[in-house]
Parts: C-alpha cells; sequence; structure tokens
C-alpha cells in the first residue's frame, strides 16, 4: 500500500483587537503575520486569517499554527490559559 503524501498546511491568526473592543490593541498584528507567510515553505499550504474570522475551527484545521493575539493564563488551573479569539 502506498500512502499519499499530505500537503502541509499552515495558518496565521491575528486578533489584534480581542472582545469587541476591549483589552489593548496589538498594533503589529498585520505586518506580523506578513513576516510569517513569507517564512512559510512555499511546499506548505498558507492561509490567514484576522479580525472577526478568528474561530478555533480555523485553527484547528491546519498542520501548523502562528498567534498573533491576547491570552489568558491561569497559574493555578493551567488548563483553563487560552488565546482569546472571537469564539
Amino acid at each position: 500500500i502506498i500512502k499519499q503524501r499530505v500537503r502541509p498546511s499552515f495558518v496565521a491568526i491575528g486578533q489584534g483587537q480581542p472582545g469587541a473592543g476591549k483589552g489593548k490593541a496589538l498594533l503589529a498584528v498585520d505586518s506580523e503575520l506578513e513576516v510569517s507567510r513569507k517564512l512559510v515553505p512555499s511546499t506548505a499550504t498558507h492561509t490567514s486569517i484576522s479580525g472577526d474570522a478568528v474561530t478555533r475551527a480555523g485553527a484547528l484545521e491546519n498542520t501548523w499554527v502562528h498567534l498573533a493575539c491576547h491570552g489568558k493564563q491561569d497559574p493555578t488551573q493551567p488548563y483553563n490559559s487560552h488565546f482569546v479569539m472571537k469564539d
């Protein structure tokens, strides 16, 4: 049986203003997404998602993920830590 090679996929996710304007704006998100695009090998499919289009599902459908967003850490309950996205 010959296994078919799956083309790697890369998504760069940027959320510069999370939570409907709550939280400090991340001003360099767009330029960071552009830099990440330039660094991804041409053998991988590249997608960028930003703003209101940023969802958990968009991140989970890819081989590699780069996140440019806010996050919340919970040192006492690490499993409650998370990245801030639309949903």
